[in-house]
């Protein structure tokens, strides 16, 4: 129901601006294939543009890899960049950490095919919003640790960065918006047990080092 809800919510949302070129596909995430959607900007050429890997809001149960499409959009022509949107695995049917390896999978299959995508293998960002910032951040810490893909940036959208959810604002805005406390407490229950949620993996804040990640802009 709650997924139907979102559909339909975002059916009557405004659409986002044109771009130069718009193409769905597959990849191989951790588990199996997984959809992508690629936004190629306005007045693009042969040359190979930035590549901004992206990845949905939805608290790891809701959305896809088109559900922030008018944000991809408006994110592609803004920048200039080659956006791909990729999908990852999404609870209660997969629970921690399979979205945060479809994640990982998305990064270093993006990273391998920058090429093929249009893309600067050597110009590549991580973006998200929300529960996909999440994962975004993730990609970064870890493809710092294993030599993974380099990244030169990362746009963390109101990212999830502790799921302890004991910080002052989650006291003094909990009630009253359309996200609370408790609807952020119900997609955590979905997606992770109480013995994974200081892993780092999720806990961005509760890593034991934050150096040497890209610049971010949260």
């Amino acid at each position: 129901d709650a997924r139907a809800f979102m559909e339909a919510s975002a059916a009557m949302s405004p659409p986002g601006p044109d771009v130069g070129e718009v193409d769905d596909g597959t990849f191989p995430g951790a588990g199996g294939d997984l959809a992508y959607r690629r936004y190629v900007p306005l007045g693009s050429g042969d040359t190979p543009l930035p590549l901004v890997v992206y990845f949905h809001g939805g608290g790891w149960v809701l959305g896809s890899a088109t559900s922030d499409d008018a944000f991809c959009r408006d994110l592609c022509n803004r920048t200039g960049s080659i956006v791909v949107s990729c999908d990852y695995r999404h609870a209660p049917e997969y629970r921690f950490p399979a979205a945060h390896d479809d994640a990982w999978a998305a990064l270093c299959w993006a990273a391998e095919n920058a090429a093929d995508l249009g893309g600067a293998a050597d110009r590549i960002a991580v973006a998200g919003w929300s529960a996909g910032a999440n994962l975004a951040g993730h990609v970064c810490q870890r493809s710092r640790d294993e030599g993974g893909p380099s990244v030169v940036a990362q746009l963390l959208v109101n990212p999830v960065t502790d799921p302890a959810m004991t910080s002052q604002s989650y006291i003094d805005n909990g009630e009253g918006y359309i996200l609370t406390a408790g609807l952020m407490r119900w997609f955590m229950d979905h997606y992770a047990d109480e013995a994974d949620r200081t892993d780092p993996r999720i806990a961005l804040l509760q890593a034991g080092d934050l150096s040497g990640l890209p610049p971010a802009v949260v």
